[in-house]
């Protein structure tokens, strides 16, 4: 268990720039927006000025009523952040795992790790960890900093006109509810992800130059070539179902949330969004129906698959 946790940690400090920093440089881009519309309400005149969205004007009677409307939003909106950083974690997962291995072979450090008394499966396990399990872990973190810095932006414009807010978000149900989501939903990602990060170990493994071009073109050739044959086989027919079925399946699943996009009917998203102010509040009963979707065991199964010839492509490489 020493030794796993020694792999984990050198995974993640040789590329803490995709995993750590890349996730932190997007919240701060989206906070900086929100900021800006913050000041943007600051700097309004007076009798221009209302708070949030929800009626709450400056200069007449406080509405209990919008305050808490007002206030609930508030703490569902304080992880919007969340939607930069988890896109940018997708995008740190999918260049880390598709360069991983290869970066080994070009600098000979797979030398000097096959030298030591590990396997190459715990090798792969821990690449696999690290994408699916800290990279995700440190993106909830990084959203729980943001998630903090924007309520106190949000209870700042409030203070600025005699509002105290900043209580009421603090033991507001909807903020935790959401933490606890991410938390949940943890797992699922994992499960949802491994065939995309087997994938691109693999390729790693494989490929003698540019791993994450060919990791992306192989999908995307095979998925234009599905399009066109079922184009002509059908009748003219779009063939959206090869791009929801390969590319979106094979590289779009490494973004946390992609199932909403790939692995939901397209009913069930639309019932969200009709019932929900933020499509996030009610994410994780929509999450859990994936457990009972076919290409979600599949995918497993898939990246079962693709794990095991990673190893032996690694334990091959250098015999």
């Amino acid at each position: 268990m020493k030794k796993f946790y020694w792999l984990l940690k050198r995974e993640f400090w040789e590329h803490k720039t995709l995993l750590l920093w890349l996730p932190l440089a997007a919240g701060a881009f989206s906070n900086v927006i929100l900021s800006g519309y913050v000041w943007a309400k600051l700097l309004k005149p007076p009798e221009q000025r209302t708070l949030f969205w929800f009626g709450l004007k400056i200069g007449e009677p406080v509405n209990e009523a919008a305050l808490q409307k007002s206030t609930g939003w508030i703490a569902g909106a304080s992880f919007i952040d969340a939607l930069f950083i988890f896109t940018a974690v997708g995008v740190g997962v999918f260049f880390y795992a598709s360069n991983t291995i290869f970066d080994e072979k070009q600098n000979r450090s797979i030398l000097f790790w096959q030298s030591l008394p590990t396997s190459d499966f715990m090798v792969i396990a821990s690449k696999l960890t690290t994408g699916l399990v800290i990279a995700p872990l440190v993106g909830i973190f990084i959203s729980i900093l943001y998630a903090i810095l924007t309520c106190s932006l949000f209870s700042l414009l409030a203070a600025k006109h005699g509002l105290d807010i900043f209580s009421r978000l603090a033991t507001h149900p909807l903020f935790y509810r959401q933490l606890f989501d991410f938390l949940a939903m943890l797992p699922l990602y994992a499960l949802w992800a491994l065939p995309t990060a087997s994938w691109l170990i693999l390729v790693s493994a494989c490929a003698r130059s540019k791993p994450a071009l060919w990791a992306a073109g192989i999908p995307t050739l095979l998925t234009g070539a599905t399009m066109l044959a079922s184009r002509a086989l059908t009748a003219g027919q779009d063939g959206v179902w090869a791009f929801d079925s390969i590319l979106g399946r094979i590289l779009g699943s490494v973004i946390p949330g992609a199932w909403m996009r790939f692995g939901a009917p397209k009913f069930e998203i639309e019932r969200l969004a009709a019932t929900s102010d933020l499509v996030w509040w009610n994410a994780l009963p929509h999450a859990l129906q994936l457990a009972t979707a076919a290409n979600f065991w599949i995918g497993v199964a898939l990246g079962l698959v693709l794990i095991y010839a990673a190893v032996q492509l690694r334990k091959s490489q250098f015999d």
